[in-house]
């Protein structure tokens, strides 16, 4: 008897939490949708990144056409990055050599150059646990740009 009492008290508490987690989700559903007045239907909750790239606010800093080439260190010594700049804007950021965990720091080289290209700027947000790499590649873009900054 007192085995299948403290199986129903188990299930109630189960099913308590899964009703309050639930009810959770959906009032925090609905304060997002009513803190943005503009969306008519909530946001998936993963968006793809090229949808949040859409949305970064580009720079106005102009440079001198050409490739200029930039060094820094990451995690590891040794990030060498080649930025191109086409019609005043930063059109390409790559990743020439580096010394960084693969696997681990793979989305960082990927990503970050993205971004800098997206914004024109080396101020964007860093990819989580790969601080260093991110900072490693936005300190070689910022040497590659020294010179060629026009204002």
């Amino acid at each position: 008897m007192r085995k299948i009492t403290n199986i129903l008290f188990l299930i109630m508490i189960i099913s308590f939490l899964a009703t309050s987690c639930e009810q959770s989700r959906k009032d925090l559903s609905s304060k997002m949708q009513s803190s943005n007045p503009k969306s008519e239907s909530a946001a998936p909750a993963a968006e793809n990144k090229e949808t949040q790239l859409k949305v970064i606010q580009p720079s106005n800093d102009r440079y001198k056409d050409g490739t200029y080439t930039g060094i820094s260190e990451g995690k590891q010594p040794g990030l060498k990055v080649a930025v191109t700049v086409k019609d005043g804007r930063i059109s390409s950021v790559k990743v020439d050599a580096h010394n960084e965990t693969a696997g681990y720091s793979d989305e960082a080289l990927k990503v970050i150059p993205e971004r800098i290209v997206a914004k024109n700027s080396v101020e964007v947000d860093a990819v989580t646990r790969v601080t260093d790499t991110c900072e490693g590649i936005q300190r070689a873009v910022k040497k590659a740009l020294k010179d060629a900054k026009l204002n």
